[in-house]
């Protein structure tokens, strides 16, 4: 082995490999549905239009709490959970790390809810 290398063993994780198929699916259709934007509307580059001003913040500060309100309520819905997420995006300076991570949230809340509607779908179906 070379100096300085490093050799690394990938043990795959079984247990979630559906969820990564799944996952993987869901961003084939992500990026078809991007495909179809850019050859609509061409490349896009807009400002990021968040902002940690007051009302930013206190409309993430109050779907935060109808968030927690409707969990504890036993009425929480994926509408709840994303609204929640997006506005935590938008309370955020443009173009940090903290801003990124944000939408990461928001998009992973946007597939569960794609991959629940879809586990009803084929329930249903049996």
């Amino acid at each position: 082995m070379a100096s300085g290398s490093v050799t690394v063993e990938i043990k795959p994780d079984y247990r979630h490999m559906q969820r990564y198929l799944k996952v993987l699916t869901l961003a084939g259709e992500v990026a078809k549905e991007r495909e179809r934007q850019e050859d609509k509307w061409g490349q896009q580059h807009h400002p990021d239009g968040s902002h940690p001003g007051p009302e930013s913040v206190a409309m993430a500060d109050g779907l935060r709490k109808i968030t927690d309100k409707a969990a504890e309520q036993g009425t929480l819905t994926w509408r709840d959970i994303l609204l929640e997420e997006v506005y935590e995006a938008l309370a955020e300076e443009p173009n940090s790390p903290r801003l990124r991570r944000e939408l990461i949230q928001s998009a992973a809340v946007i597939f569960a809810w794609i991959e629940d509607m879809d586990g009803r779908e084929a329930a249903e179906a049996c």
